[in-house]
């Protein structure tokens, strides 16, 4: 199902420290009417494996890779939410992008038709 105010749902869900509020995710997707949400699987574009340390730079600061490149797939992983990573494309340098499709706990099935759906509407885009 689609939510035409559901791009500023998104914007309300993007929590400080998600991973701590999780009820607050699930709460805001049924208040909103939705059932799943879709952004960016990582805040970065991949780095290469050849070269990359323990801190990458998000926004003009240095923070640690391994969080950082976790913090949109875990909040949905600590709620118990299914989630999907679709490939959507590469970098201009080749890594893969991906888009995140999370659902409602319990939600598995609305979020695989969605999944089917997106799928076939990037297909389609090629």
């Amino acid at each position: 199902r689609t939510n035409k105010e559901g791009a500023n749902c998104y914007m309300e869900l993007r929590l400080p420290s998600a991973s701590a509020c999780p009820y607050l995710i699930v709460s805001a997707l049924i208040a909103a009417g939705l059932d799943g949400i879709i952004y960016p699987v990582t805040p970065l574009e991949a780095q290469p494996i050849e070269g990359t340390g323990e801190i990458v730079t998000l926004n003009g600061q240095e923070v640690p890779t391994f969080p950082t490149f976790i913090r949109n797939t875990d909040p949905s992983s600590i709620y118990g939410a299914p989630g999907l990573s679709l490939p959507i494309g590469r970098t201009p340098e080749g890594l893969p992008v991906g888009m995140e499709l999370d659902g409602r706990p319990d939600g598995d099935l609305d979020l695989l038709a969605i999944g089917l759906a997106v799928e076939a509407a990037l297909k389609a885009e090629e």
